[in-house]
């Protein structure tokens, strides 16, 4: 019977690098908060909480957290919010359910064609193409009484503008 290799040895790089890159500098933070070390200096003394209280007494403090939460409010909870509603709005029946959809997904579908339609005419001299934005945005309209009569006067016409 085949023994199933330990996750073990898989985890030690992942571990490694998230060690290095978020536990040590949270630590080395949480170290310098309790020290007087100004950035520059290669010395720094330990004060313990003075910075802290220090900072309590700062009025300037108690505007900057007010700021981080107005902050927070405004760009964390309300796009969220709004997203939920749309969601809401989009998976359930109510009223103008067609326009919330489409005005919803019509820009994601639209770019696309719009990116196209600028790269096209951006890359035609380099493709040596005669492109002009006439030739990107023509639409023959052909009156018909059955497609296969559209069909054939569609073909001469676009055969009389090749030549």
């Amino acid at each position: 019977m085949l023994r199933r290799p330990s996750p073990v040895p898989f985890l030690w790089l992942p571990l490694a690098l998230y060690a290095l890159w978020v536990v040590y500098p949270t630590l080395a933070t949480f170290a310098l908060a309790f020290s007087d070390w100004d950035g520059v200096s290669p010395r720094w003394n330990w004060v313990g909480l003075e910075n802290f209280a220090r900072l309590f007494r700062d009025p300037v403090f108690y505007q900057a957290l007010g700021n981080n939460l107005v902050w927070a409010v405004v760009f964390l909870l309300l796009p969220t919010s709004a997203g939920l509603a749309l969601a809401y709005l989009l998976n359930h029946p109510v009223p103008g359910e067609r326009f919330l959809k489409v005005s919803f997904y019509l820009p994601l579908v639209l770019s696309p064609a719009v990116v196209s339609v600028f790269e096209v005419s951006d890359f035609a001299p380099i493709m040596e193409m005669q492109m002009t934005w006439e030739d990107i945005f023509d639409i023959v309209v052909v009156p018909s009484t059955t497609p296969e009569e559209g069909l054939r006067i569609g073909g001469e016409i676009l055969q009389r503008r090749s030549r």
